[in-house]
């Protein structure tokens, strides 16, 4: 078993950004978001990305945002087998040719077969729910296949390896698909050989016709211009969907957008990984090319003999290379292990035009193959942060993406600069300053308000006390105006994502930190100095510090924020965790610890005045200094993570700071 498919988790350590290019051609790699064990990515061009998941879920991940499992455009968990079984899972998807009308979406899948079939194959179609567009009409399922995974010789059980898996719509808008050669090592029924069984072929049929009434399992034409349709061979007639054979793995393949070429890759065995091309369909010598597994392995002899192991007396011999097809490009495994097709690129970077993208599982490596003349030559591309790439994805711009085994979904980008200008930085960093003061300014709003109403001067709620003022539109003004005149990069430092939502991260972030933890939105929460001279002095001291705690969290933050822009150095979150727990001048503890101001501050004005502490702070519950100073403190790093990572777009987890 070549390709490892294993249950994913998704880290906590991701990648914050992508580490920019110094005066280098090479692209790098934005992590876009993470998912549990992704498979693939399609688009279908209306701004929507559509992720697959091993376990059989098919996300969305349309502004910034991924689906949940809960509510998956496509839920198929309770029937999809993968993880322990072998190479089972979801693989793949494809939108129909003409999606945009009648709204169909094929998805390839293994699930628990019958008999001796530990796994089988099933290409499924689905119709889009037609009052919701982020969700699929579980009731419209509709088989167009289901492959049963070979038995091992007669005996019980069956080989769980070798299911291919790639669903593509060609330009001649028939569906392509591969399996793999049944299974094991060495294919030891010869069936990437054999002209009566799927295995081992790539595959080429029509899903809006039907030449099997009647038959459950097949729901589909068989295209006429098929290059073995009319072929039968007296000992062994050809199966009509055949379209190229002699493949042992071929995991993932794609199309050309512009020449229409079709580039496989075939996983390998013991010696060799291979990318194998066959021209456009609808043109003369389409189709119909046998790429030579198990007969050999990229351009060796592969052992043991075919003719002992199974194979019938019409397969070739090895050195009838007339026979067969040879790769375009093939590498040993001192090179790579297990290779990953990708796309043909054709997006907008002009430099990178019909490069050929593709990867290695094994060695985590991406590499672009060139053509020259009437060959190719293959270079590696550094991609730092990419782990056991598990797949590629195409957008309908051409631009292209790589799933990682960790789970990240990362855009490769080609067009990037040799990076952001000193004075971009510079600027990036003032903005981060910026925001920082719009939080302070909101903070001193807020206490503003809570003590007015605290000292009876409000007649009704803190809420109606707190409104924008002049002093913030002010800042975030300023905070415009210096986006505008000189923050503007592309692409942008760390994912930054402008003052909009800086400015609107900033002004909502002391409201949660001040009210939420030591008090509420509720004036029931603010102890009046009418009714409790004592209480109230103990909460207006204590939310005066804890604002102070959230400032001093918020600087720590841009100092490690200016440290990553000036270097070039954060590339994730175990970076700037590294920075923060630094705290060099101790701001923080200074602010925050309970041994700290805000600890002096609950012990002098609460503890030692005999103030119930659960009463006075119903957000934290605390029975103690020691324990409102610190869930004081975890909700001022909570809400400092999720200004910074809404302002900056970082892809920074901010899930261990924000969940007791």
């Amino acid at each position: 078993m070549k390709l490892l498919h294993l249950c994913l988790a998704t880290p906590l350590a991701v990648l914050w950004a992508a580490t920019f290019a110094r005066g280098q051609a090479n692209p790098t790699f934005q992590l876009v978001t993470t998912a549990e064990a992704p498979s693939y990515l399609a688009d279908p061009g209306d701004g929507r990305f559509f992720i697959t998941q091993l376990d059989g879920h098919v996300r969305i991940f349309q502004n910034g945002t991924l689906q949940s499992d809960a509510d998956a455009f496509l839920d198929l968990s309770s029937s999809v087998v993968f993880g322990a079984a072998g190479e089972g899972g979801m693989h793949s998807m494809a939108f129909d040719p003409s999606f945009s009308t009648n709204h169909f979406v094929y998805v390839e899948y293994t699930r628990q077969g019958s008999g001796d079939s530990a796994l089988e194959t099933v290409i499924e179609r689905f119709t889009v729910d037609p009052n919701d567009p982020n969700h699929a009409d579980l009731a419209s399922a509709h088989i167009v296949l289901t492959q049963q995974s070979p038995p091992n010789h007669g005996d019980p059980g069956a080989f769980s390896n070798h299911k291919g898996g790639q669903l593509q719509f060609g330009p001649d808008g028939f569906l392509y698909f591969a399996f793999g050669d049944g299974g094991n090592a060495n294919d030891p029924n010869c069936f990437s050989q054999k002209r009566d069984v799927l295995y081992g072929k790539m595959l080429r049929i029509d899903p809006s016709g039907d030449d099997f009434p009647g038959d459950p399992n097949e729901n589909y034409a068989i295209p006429p211009s098929n290059p073995f349709v009319a072929g039968n061979d007296p000992n062994s007639p050809y199966r009509g969907e055949i379209y190229d054979l002699g493949l042992r793995n071929p995991y993932r393949f794609s199309f050309d957008r512009m020449t229409g070429a079709m580039w496989i890759a075939d996983v390998g065995q013991d010696t060799r990984e291979e990318v194998d091309l066959d021209s456009p369909p609808m043109t003369s010598g389409h189709g119909g090319l046998n790429f030579g597994w198990k007969v050999r392995e990229g351009t060796t002899c592969h052992t043991p003999n075919p003719q002992a192991a199974n194979c019938p007396a019409y397969v070739f011999d090895c050195n009838n290379f007339e026979d067969f097809t040879d790769p375009v490009n093939e590498y040993d495994h001192t090179v790579g292990q297990t290779i990953i097709g990708g796309y043909v690129y054709r997006g907008a970077a002009n430099d990178w035009q019909g490069r050929y993208i593709f990867g290695d599982h094994g060695n985590s490596k991406i590499f672009a193959l060139t053509k020259n003349g009437q060959t190719f030559t293959r270079t590696e591309i550094p991609a730092a942060g990419v782990t056991s790439p598990i797949s590629f994805g195409e957008d309908h711009l051409g631009e292209l993406y790589v799933l990682s085994q960790d789970g990240g979904v990362f855009k490769i980008r080609f067009d990037l600069p040799s990076g952001p200008s000193k004075d971009q930085k510079n600027c990036i960093g003032k903005l981060n300053d910026g925001f920082t003061n719009v939080a302070d300014a909101e903070s001193s709003l807020i206490r503003s308000c809570i003590d007015q109403f605290a000292s009876g001067k409000l007649s009704t709620t803190v809420a109606a006390c707190y409104v924008p003022n002049e002093k913030i539109a002010k800042l975030e003004g300023k905070n415009d105006t210096l986006d505008v005149d000189r923050c503007q990069v592309s692409p942008p430092p760390f994912g930054y994502n402008g003052t909009d939502a800086g400015n609107e991260r900033a002004t909502a972030v002391d409201e949660q930190t001040v009210l939420n933890v030591p008090l509420t939105f509720s004036p029931d929460a603010v102890i009046l100095k009418a009714n409790d001279k004592v209480g109230a002095s103990c909460q207006k001291a204590v939310i005066k510090a804890a604002a102070a705690c959230s400032k001093a969290r918020r600087e720590e933050f841009v100092r490690c924020k200016k440290a990553g822009l000036k270097l070039d150095s954060f590339t994730s979150s175990a970076d700037l965790a590294t920075c923060l727990g630094q705290d060099p001048k101790q701001r923080v503890l200074k602010a925050c610890d309970s041994g700290g101001k805000l600890g002096a501050a609950i012990t002098k004005s609460c503890v030692n005045k005999g103030v119930d502490l659960t009463t006075a702070f119903p957000g934290c519950a605390a029975a103690d200094a020691a324990t409102l100073s610190g869930c004081i403190d975890f909700s001022a790093k909570c809400q400092t993570c999720l200004l910074f990572k809404d302002a900056d777009g970082l892809d920074v987890d901010c899930t261990p700071l924000c969940e007791d």
